[in-house]
């Protein structure tokens, strides 16, 4: 059997959290008057602070793309968890215990399937983690945390990443994780098992391997790294790296190894470093730059710049010095100012990494080399010119810089800020030595891509069709004045409500006045799955409170007639059809004028 979490509880939890802090770890929130808060929204990128927090109501809301709820449904939208996971996780931060409650239905059909793929990954960080640091552990094992203390980590940097080793064998997390009831299935949803040949059964699918497990932004672990330990990882699995496939609880373009641990240095150094890979973060880690993240060794996506723009407009990004690895950090810097973000780049030596100078000329050195950070112009036009043969700008004729200043300019171009697009336009000019207005003449011929103005966003307003607003209005009412809602019940059915959004909030509101139910306005966007629901309740709710209770009558009693005076319409419309086709059968008209007659006075009493 499983269970399901007391509403009780669930209230306890609620009353013990400060939205605006658990918000405040995903976000920068600064506060302005007695109680609200505000910042930029985490579910879109805005260059202006939008998102509406009000830690006395218990909700936030997005002016700039709708979105909106409560702190457990904020928690759902930006961690992809069930509302339990949600609630579970908020327990653990305020030390609240969690009891369930037994449910008669079976564990498959009650317990949210994401809860357990999460679990899944818990259980391995936990079984990897273990299999490093405990007393007895394995000798190869032992090989491992060797190797990593001798190239310079602290046993408080494994502890502090939850650094793990996989066993050689073929089964001994599957076997760890189903005496923990979770079945080898669900080991293979997030990529930790593979599926024997003969499908009898699952197989490890790290094995051998030092392991990096990758955390969200709530700490808890969503995927893994795994290198291989020369000596002792076998000859034939001889990539270096394997990783987590992508799951329903984690897509790598969405994610930033080390950000879970970096975030409040980033927010007090007021930049991030950006690497590409475990080990050179923990690099930076070593040389006592903590606020370091990595992009997981792939290309920088969209997704991850908007991630990092919640906590820092300034990213250093330092990828290795090979021409792959610089036309990578050529991309990510791209992608980073498109994000509006002030993207700079630090150029290693030939032929290091951040990791590779660390071990071969230590921290000093390393430390002294990132001071050498380039502007995203100097470096596109140093990388540029350099391939042509030219060491630096100053080797450069004005032909040669205005040639290499081009593709810059079609990629300024594209950025959607105007602001940002100046700032750059202007820098470029000067660094190229030429006069504004001819660098204008240039970009005019890259122009019209995007308009002037910031990044057109996915709304999540709840889109209400011309014929439901009435129903809107009525609703928006009874949200912000919730004591209305047992007045107005005897006015009001189910049936008057044609838009099937609108109709599940207030038959949500039905039932429990029905039922004698407390009605605790905070809770109610936990209640619908739909995101454009939540959104919808919590702009009702946050403005609504300017909304004295008499305004908050007269607009429910305006909305309802003209509700009523919206089916007294379509039942006009229905009798003029039947009229129709009793003249042409030759049928007598006499009571249906006569109905119509009547249908006709009741408009116009409600006009």
């Amino acid at each position: 059997m499983s269970g399901y979490i007391d509403d009780t509880v669930v209230e306890k939890v609620r009353n013990a959290i400060n939205i605006a802090e658990v918000i405040g770890g995903y976000i920068n929130l600064k506060r302005k008057g007695q109680g609200d808060y505000w910042g930029r929204c985490p579910f879109h990128q805005e260059k202006t602070a939008s998102f509406h927090v009000r830690p006395d109501r218990g909700m936030f809301h997005c002016f700039g793309c709708g979105k909106g709820g409560n702190v457990f449904t904020f928690l759902m939208e930006i961690e992809g968890v069930s509302f339990s996971e949600a609630v579970k996780m908020l327990a653990e931060r305020v030390g609240i215990e969690i009891k369930t409650t037994v449910d008669t239905k079976s564990s498959a059909q009650v317990r949210n399937h994401k809860d357990m793929l999460f679990q899944a990954t818990e259980i391995a960080e936990s079984w990897f983690h273990n299999n490093l640091l405990k007393t007895n552990r394995s000798k190869e094992a032992t090989t491992a945390y060797n190797y990593l203390i001798n190239r310079g980590l602290t046993p408080e940097m494994i502890l502090k990443y939850r650094l793990g080793w996989a066993e050689s064998g073929w089964d001994g997390l599957i076997q760890y994780a189903e005496r923990k009831g979770v079945k080898g299935s669900i080991l293979a949803e997030v990529g930790l098992a593979s599926q024997r040949k003969d499908k009898t059964g699952f197989v490890d699918r790290f094995r051998a391997r030092i392991i990096f497990p990758i955390q969200n932004l709530s700490g808890k672990p969503i995927a893994f790294g795994a290198r291989r330990l020369d000596g002792v990882t076998p000859d034939d699995d001889e990539a270096k790296y394997i990783n987590s496939p992508e799951s329903v609880v984690y897509s790598k373009g969405n994610n930033l190894y080390g950000l879970f641990t970096a975030r409040e240095s980033i927010r007090k150094t007021g930049h991030a470093w950006m690497v590409e890979g475990y080990t050179d973060l923990l690099a930076l880690i070593q040389a006592g730059l903590d606020n370091s993240v990595a992009s997981l060794g792939t290309a920088l996506t969209i997704d991850q710049a908007k991630l990092i723009n919640r906590f820092t407009s300034k990213v250093i990004v330092v990828y290795d010095s090979d021409e792959a690895g610089q036309n990578a950090a050529k991309r990510s810097a791209d992608v980073l100012t498109q994000a509006g973000l002030d993207a700079r780049m630090v150029i290693l030596p030939a032929g290091e990494d951040p990791d590779s100078l660390l071990q071969r000329e230590g921290k000093d050195l390393l430390i002294e080399t990132l001071k050498h950070d380039l502007s995203f112009v100097e470096f596109y036009l140093t990388t540029t010119l350099k391939k042509q043969g030219r060491d630096s700008l100053h080797e450069a004729d004005n032909a040669e810089k205005l040639s290499a200043a081009r593709s810059l300019m079609e990629i300024i171009q594209n950025i959607p800020s105007a602001g940002q697009r100046d700032l750059l336009k202007a820098e470029l000019a000067q660094t190229i030595g030429i006069q504004p207005h001819a660098l204008e003449s240039e970009l005019n011929r890259f122009r019209t891509r995007f308009a002037e103005q910031d990044d057109a966003v996915s709304d999540q307003r709840l889109n209400v069709p011309p014929d439901a607003v009435p129903e809107r209005d009525l609703l928006k009412s009874l949200l912000a004045q919730p004591q209305l809602i047992a007045e107005k019940l005897p006015e009001l059915s189910s049936d008057m409500f044609s838009f099937q959004p609108l109709k599940s909030i207030y038959t949500t509101l039905e039932k429990a006045i029905l039922k004698g139910e407390r009605i605790e306005m905070s809770s109610l966007p936990e209640r619908f799955n739909d995101p454009r629901i939540r959104s919808f309740i919590a702009e009702a709710i946050l403005p609504g409170y300017d909304e004295t209770i008499d305004d908050a009558r007269n607009t429910i009693k305006a909305a309802l007639k003209l509700i009523q005076l919206r089916e007294l319409k379509r039942q006009y419309s229905d009798l003029e059809r039947r009229i129709q086709i009793a003249a042409r059968d030759g049928k007598p008209l006499r009571d249906l004028m006569l109905e119509s007659r009547e249908l006709t006075m009741k408009m116009q009493d409600l006009k």
